[in-house]
């Protein structure tokens, strides 16, 4: 505005102002808009992470586009998930709209004016949407997910053509990020059981430790291992073998609750580091484990083979400790007088 001239006569000087001045503000129009795909695209090459990118891509393009309301979705497992939202109050009907089927059918674009085109009570909330725009996520054609946008007032047509853009930058950035965390999966990840690998899996122990320690909290450690395991794979084979860890690793995930961390120490020996558990929990669950591995059976061909638990098990902080090497010893030491006792049971630390 600064650069404007003052329009004072009706003649050719004022003609050629008005002019002047509409050439100022396509100007200031472009440097905004360069300006706002380099912060942008700079903001999407910071964040790896899904959710801290998606949380501030959604940022950006509520504010770019002075709009109310906004969601990203992204596709998992043929599914769109919810990852950021913001003035959405009904987050579960928004998944599941109709119109959000349909661009992940055809893969278009959507523009949608309200009230007559469709209707959304309920879902954004504080005001009426006048106008709402819809826009698949993409890479290299394949539909990575979905942007929405809803607006009190109508969306600038020329902005359009920028939401689109930035929505094709954001597939980049998203294929990226699903890439990361494909690949932080795999290097945390055994590849035969799922479970975290040592390195990943003693990092997690620590930090659950070190919470308790700080918080005056729980955490319980099971360790165990496969009884006569070697003979097994002697008599076998090592496919067989691995079979066998295949189950028991599942067996293990299904008496274990939701949160607690799974871990293959090494060979077939596991740890399950069970998050805020007593250790009167700490033994139900170990001895729940060891009672479900007792009583299933690996099928090879026409025989049955069956395989125990060796079980150690400690908490903190029932057993005093400084930190998680400690209760790794003393779940050790209590793994291995089961296993010199027997096998096939629990034996506390304690």
């Amino acid at each position: 505005m600064k650069c404007h001239i003052v329009v004072d006569s009706a003649d050719a000087l004022g003609e050629s102002a008005i002019a002047f001045n509409r050439l100022v503000d396509t100007i200031s129009h472009s440097m905004k808009t360069e300006m706002s795909l380099r912060t942008y695209t700079q903001m999407l090459s910071r964040h790896l992470d899904m959710d801290s990118l998606c949380k501030n891509a959604l940022i950006m393009l509520l504010e770019d586009f002075e709009a109310e309301s906004g969601a990203i979705f992204v596709l998992k497992g043929g599914e769109l998930n919810l990852v950021e939202a913001k003035g959405i109050s009904d987050q579960a009907n928004l998944v599941n709209n109709s119109v959000l089927q349909e661009v992940m059918v055809d893969e278009k674009e959507r523009v949608i004016n309200f009230p007559k085109d469709i209707k959304l009570e309920g879902v954004l909330t504080t005001y009426r949407p006048s106008q709402l725009t819809i826009q698949p996520i993409k890479y290299k054609q394949v539909m990575l997910g979905i942007v929405i946008l809803a607006k009190a007032t109508e969306f600038d047509a020329s902005k359009i053509s920028i939401l689109n853009i930035l929505t094709n930058g954001l597939g980049l950035a998203l294929h990226n990020a699903i890439t990361y965390d494909q690949v932080q999966k795999l290097a945390a990840l055994d590849s035969l059981t799922s479970f975290y690998n040592r390195r990943f899996g003693l990092m997690r122990l620590k930090e659950e430790v070190m919470r308790a320690i700080a918080n005056d909290g729980f955490v319980g450690l099971i360790m165990f291992d496969i009884d006569r395991f070697k003979q097994i794979n002697d008599t076998y084979g090592h496919p067989v073998g691995d079979k066998m860890l295949k189950q028991i690793a599942n067996i293990t995930r299904s008496v274990v609750r939701d949160g607690d961390v799974l871990i293959r120490y090494g060979g077939d020996e596991f740890l399950v580091v069970l998050v805020g558990a007593s250790h009167n929990d700490t033994l139900e669950i170990a001895e729940h484990l060891r009672r479900a591995s007792s009583e299933s059976q690996l099928m090879n061909q026409s025989q049955a083979i069956r395989a125990t638990l060796s079980i150690g098990v400690v908490s903190y902080p029932t057993c005093t400790c400084e930190n998680e090497t400690d209760l790794i010893d003393a779940a050790d030491q209590a793994m291995y007088i089961a296993k010199e006792g027997g096998r096939n049971q629990v034996i506390s630390a304690s």
